[in-house]
């Protein structure tokens, strides 16, 4: 959905089909106007996203972990609220629960021991993912600092370089994408790199790289500033409210 209006009506229709269905349901209206963490691409955001289960990574992912789970903790009835149920997820993202599960998960799913082992470890995970044979860096023309960062244009790239298909059974590169150097709110200085592209092929194609230059806005006068919470609205079949 690209408009809250759009997103609230289907957040809405979904949770009332549910509802109707006796299945309870919450809804997470989330902003996306500017990617999630500071990666777009398959591996690595398996790489940012165990770095998440060790207790770590960007905190807007965080955040969305947190907000999710703790939802999902008070519908099943495991919390009496979703404040307890965020702190529960948060206490299993920080003492390791959530990992051990994570890799335990995977070997039944048939990955051997020690390479899930390897990779819940935080020194030798990337070694367990594809990398991208080459990187080029996005540089930019002025300081100051990034106030916009166009996901979807960015997505459309990533998926260019091979991180995505457009028809079913296309293959796809794990190891090719986007890395975020500066996300919104941070300061980035004259020819100081805010992405950086992870590519297959020696070279990147000019129109793709213009589509990334053109995906930021940088103001030269804005002071850094830290963004707001990804959750913009909680939808309930008996409520609307702003968190």
């Amino acid at each position: 959905m690209k408009t809250p209006s759009e997103a609230e009506g289907l957040a809405r229709s979904l949770v009332e089909t549910m509802g109707a269905m006796g299945v309870t349901t919450t809804a997470l209206i989330t902003a996306m106007d500017h990617p999630i963490g500071r990666t777009i691409g398959n591996a690595l955001e398996v790489r940012e996203s165990l770095d998440c289960l060790m207790g770590g990574g960007p905190p807007d992912l965080q955040e969305l972990v947190v907000a999710l789970g703790g939802e999902l903790l008070t519908s099943a009835n495991l919390c009496v609220s979703v404040e307890e149920g965020r702190d529960k997820i948060l206490a299993t993202l920080k003492d390791g629960t959530a990992l051990a599960a994570f890799k335990n998960m995977i070997v039944s799913q048939g990955v051997d021991e020690q390479t899930a082992r390897r990779l819940c470890t935080e020194k030798s995970s990337s070694d367990c993912l594809p990398k991208a044979k080459h990187t080029t860096p996005v540089c930019a023309k002025t300081s100051g600092t990034i106030t916009e960062e166009n996901a979807l244009a960015l997505a459309e790239v990533s998926a260019a370089l091979g991180a995505g298909r457009e028809r079913a059974g296309e293959p796809i590169d794990y190891d090719v994408g986007i890395v975020l150097d500066k996300v919104v709110g941070e300061r980035v200085e004259e020819g100081q790199a805010w992405a950086t592209l992870h590519h297959k092929e020696e070279s990147v194609p000019e129109a793709l790289l213009s589509k990334v230059r053109q995906a930021v806005v940088i103001d030269p006068k804005m002071t850094p500033f830290d963004t707001p919470s990804r959750v913009i609205k909680r939808i309930t079949a008996t409520s609307l409210s702003t968190l």
